[in-house]
C-alpha cells in the first residue's frame, strides 16, 4: 500500500517552496533582507505579518538564557491542523536559513500531534530529534541566532558596523560557525501557483476552517492571500473546483470521525458543516453506500476482530 507523504515535505526538501509560499502570503523577503540588519527584527516583522494573516493562531518569541523559542499556539479550539503546524515551523527554519545564508540548526522541535512515518526526514532537516505528542508546537534554537547579521543584497551600501564577521571574529564572539547555504535568488521567487505547493496549502486552510465552521470560498481565499475568482481560476487550472475539493475533504474527515471517533453523529454532522443530521446521513451514504451509524458499527466490529486476532497470535510468555 502506498503511504501518502505529508504535505510538509516539499517545504523540507526545497527552500524555493518556502520562498514561493511566503511571497504569495505577503512576506516581502527581499525587503526584510534589505532593511533588517539582523535576524531579530525580521522575526518581529514576520510575527506581525503572521498575526494579520491568521486570527486563530499566534506565533510568539520567548527568550531565556542561551535559548530562544518560537511557539505556535491556537487562540481557539481546533485552530489549525497538524499539516499547518509542521509547515509553519518548517517555513520559519527555511526563511531563517535563507536570510542569514547559514545552515542554522534547531536545538529542539516539538509538535502536538502524533509521530508519522516521515519523521526521520524532519529530524534530518531540523538537525535534532523532533518530539511528537509534546502538547505544544514550537522550535527552539540558540538565542545568539537572533543577532546574526544579514548579508546585504547586491548594490546595498554597508557601513563599517554592517561588515561581515570573519571566522576568527565569529569564534571569538561566540557566534556559531555555520557553513553557507546555497539558496535561490530572491528575484526567482513568485507567488503561490505551482500545483505541488498550492493544493497542499489550500487543503490545510480548508480543513482548518471547516473544523472552525467557516470553510467558505471568501474566507479561505483571504487566508491564501487571493481573490475568490483567482482561487477558482487556479483550481480550474488543476482540473477541480472549490466545491469538489471541499466535498473530498469532508468525506475524508467524515470517515475519520465516524470510523475511529466516538463523538455523537449529530456533532460530527455539525462539525462538518451540515445543518441537519439527515443531510449528513444522505451525503455519507452517497460516499460509502452505508449510513453513518452502520459504518461506525462495522468499523468497531472490525477493530474488535483485528484486536482479538492479534491477541491470539501473540506468543505466550512462560
Amino acid at each position: 500500500m502506498t503511504v501518502r507523504e505529508p504535505s510538509v515535505l516539499p517545504f523540507v526538501r526545497n527552500p524555493r517552496t518556502t520562498l514561493n509560499v511566503a511571497a504569495g502570503l505577503g512576506f516581502d523577503v527581499e525587503q526584510l533582507a534589505r532593511t533588517c540588519p539582523t535576524l531579530r527584527p525580521t522575526a518581529t516583522k514576520s510575527l506581525e505579518i503572521f498575526a494579520r494573516l491568521h486570527d486563530s493562531a499566534r506565533i510568539t518569541l520567548h527568550e531565556g538564557g542561551r535559548e530562544a523559542r518560537l511557539v505556535l499556539a491556537p487562540l481557539v479550539p481546533n485552530a489549525y491542523s497538524s499539516t499547518f503546524a509542521e509547515t509553519a515551523i518548517t517555513m520559519i527554519a527555511q526563511l531563517a536559513r535563507h536570510l542569514t545564508g547559514r545552515e542554522l540548526r534547531a536545538t529542539s522541535v516539538r509538535f502536538d500531534h502524533p509521530r508519522h512515518g516521515f519523521a526521520a526526514e524532519l529530524d534530518a532537516f531540523f538537525g535534532c530529534s523532533v518530539v511528537f505528542d509534546a502538547g505544544r508546537d514550537e522550535i527552539a534554537f540558540p538565542a545568539i541566532y537572533l543577532d546574526l547579521e544579514l548579508p546585504h543584497p547586491e548594490g546595498a551600501v554597508a557601513s563599517d558596523d554592517d561588515a561581515p564577521v570573519s571566522g576568527v571574529e565569529r569564534s571569538a564572539s561566540g557566534l556559531p560557525s555555520e557553513p553557507p547555504v546555497s539558496q535561490p535568488p530572491i528575484s526567482a521567487v513568485s507567488p503561490v501557483s505551482q500545483e505541488g505547493i498550492f493544493l497542499p496549502l489550500l487543503r490545510g486552510h480548508m480543513e482548518n476552517e471547516l473544523k472552525r465552521g467557516d470553510a467558505s470560498l471568501a474566507r479561505v481565499s483571504s487566508l491564501m492571500g487571493l481573490q475568490p475568482r483567482t482561487l477558482q481560476r487556479r483550481l480550474h487550472d488543476v482540473q477541480t473546483t472549490y466545491q469538489d475539493l471541499l466535498e473530498e475533504i469532508r468525506r475524508g474527515l467524515a470517515l475519520q470521525y465516524v470510523g475511529a471517533g466516538s463523538s455523537p453523529l449529530a456533532t460530527v454532522a455539525r462539525e462538518l458543516g451540515f445543518r441537519e443530521a439527515s443531510a449528513f446521513s444522505r451525503a455519507f451514504r452517497r460516499w460509502t453506500g452505508a449510513t453513518p451509524r452502520d459504518y461506525r458499527t462495522m468499523a468497531r466490529r472490525r477493530h474488535v476482530e483485528t484486536t482479538s486476532y492479534a491477541v491470539e497470535r501473540t506468543p505466550r510468555q512462560w
